[in-house]
């Protein structure tokens, strides 16, 4: 029995060693969204972000989505009025002012798992027996979002509505961010040397997402949104990360 336990420790060890492991190189591939199955597979493999081009637009998660849907008004995000009433008073510098499980929630009431399933979910599961390892996590946000940590194996983000900057950061950036940034209401573009002393040391990239534009990002880089500069539209993003038992054992 001691010999199973100690085989078992072992085993969660290298999972979580090979799960720390990941590249933080600068380079992004692209290919059209109808090639995703015959060359996503391999360019995941290379572990550097992705974006798939000429993504199919969607019906859901859009404004007139939120306005029209009664569901979006069982997720209390606010207390004195609903999701869409809210929404009617955004704009571009809107920062989205729901948490983590209100975004989990707006997301399964969207329709966003069922697509994930049907789209999403043969590529990152390419061969099948990895659906039994990687499992989707589906998450609505809108406007902005500060510096979060990836997590899960794969993250992936698109918009519906509106326009973002991306900005990603290796992991390692961490020692050079100032000790809010994990309160998520940091943006590395809006750092400057009297708030981050070491701001000359970070080195990060920006990517313009639109609709009909999936950026696929790997685990351990860090990553922020905000509406793009002149966008008077407040973004609606959809986010889908994928996690394994390590990434959320990890994750707790």
């Amino acid at each position: 029995m001691l010999e199973w336990l100690l085989v078992a420790v072992l085993s969660v060890a290298i999972l979580i060693f090979f799960h720390k492991q990941g590249g933080c190189e600068f380079k992004i591939n692209q290919i059209a969204w109808s090639e995703r199955l015959t060359k996503g597979t391999t360019l995941l493999g290379e572990r550097v972000p992705l974006v798939l081009q000429n993504v199919p637009p969607v019906a859901f998660w859009t404004q007139q989505d939120c306005m029209m849907r009664p569901c979006y008004g069982e997720v209390p995000v606010f207390a004195d009025k609903g999701l869409g009433s809210w929404l009617v008073e955004t704009d571009g510098t809107t920062v989205c002012p729901w948490s983590l499980e209100h975004a989990k929630l707006l997301g399964s009431l969207s329709g966003l798992a069922l697509w994930t399933e049907r789209e999403l979910n043969p590529l990152v599961h390419a061969p099948s027996l990895l659906s039994l390892w990687y499992q989707p996590e589906v998450s609505c946000w809108a406007g902005s979002r500060g510096l979060w940590r990836l997590r899960g194996r794969w993250t992936c983000l698109f918009v519906t509505e509106g326009a973002v900057q991306v900005s990603i950061l290796p992991g390692t950036s961490t020692k050079a961010l100032p000790p809010s940034w994990t309160k998520g209401s940091t943006h590395p573009s809006q750092l400057t040397v009297f708030d981050t002393p070491f701001v000359a040391d970070l080195k990060f990239m920006d990517i313009v997402l639109r609709p009909g534009h999936l950026l696929v990002m790997p685990s351990h880089w860090l990553l922020s949104w905000s509406s793009l500069e002149g966008s008077s539209v407040c973004p609606m993003v959809c986010c889908i990360e994928y996690h394994t038992p390590i990434s959320r054992f990890v994750r707790t």
